[in-house]
């Protein structure tokens, strides 16, 4: 199986977990079976989609519409896939990607926010509370990989620069948090490291290319 070797920098602290609606429970960062702290594969890959589509876009190559499926590649229609259909799928194409959790190397710390609701009509503070939230600190760094069967060095070209385009992870953007960036090593069909220069000569011939 080739793979995609991934480095994930935090250039600001970082919570991804799920949001409890009680005010006093802790909202503790994600971990997988052994108790580590992790980025969940399914976040990655549907972060590492939307921004491959922005890249996609921004080269003019052709694209469907997801996540509608109706108006998504389908193999019947005799029009061939977009570039984004042809790593990631749809619902009658198989992706050719495949994602694990992204493990760090650090140990969540406990931050706690004062949260405060207000009517904007009598212009008082209705509630407020302390909520406590597990936090990843900057410069922790997630390492793990990315499975897949890319053949076409233009679409591996895609693949990585889509990657690259990550520079916001999880879901606390009112405070700061996910900043990172992402360092990518490819290896290509024959098994061997991919050369950045030659993935973008790919990359652009295909945009060259485009119909």
């Amino acid at each position: 199986m080739l793979t995609l070797e991934l480095r994930l920098v935090l250039e600001a602290p970082l919570h991804v977990g799920p949001i409890t609606n009680s005010p006093d429970a802790l909202h503790s960062f994600t971990r997988d079976v052994r108790g580590r702290p992790c980025i969940p594969a399914t976040t990655l890959k549907g972060l590492h989609r939307a921004m491959t589509e922005q890249v996609a876009s921004a080269l003019g190559l052709p694209l469907c519409n997801p996540p509608v499926a109706t108006q998504m590649c389908h193999p019947i229609t005799g029009i061939p896939a977009c570039s984004v259909c042809r790593l990631f799928g749809s619902p009658w194409l198989a992706s050719r990607l495949c994602y694990w959790n992204l493990i760090a190397d650090k140990t969540p710390i406990v931050e706690n926010h004062i949260q405060a609701s207000q009517s904007r009509r009598r212009r008082v503070q209705l509630t407020r509370h302390t909520a406590q939230y597990e936090v990843l600190p900057a410069e922790t760094v997630f390492t793990g990989q990315v499975d897949h069967q890319i053949t076409d060095v233009a679409l591996l070209g895609l693949a990585v620069a889509g990657l690259r385009s990550i520079t916001t992870i999880g879901g606390g953007g009112r405070f700061g948090y996910g900043l990172c960036r992402i360092e990518v090593k490819a290896t290509d069909a024959s098994g061997h490291p991919a050369n950045d220069a030659d993935l973008a000569a790919a990359l652009r011939q295909l945009v060259r290319a485009k119909p």
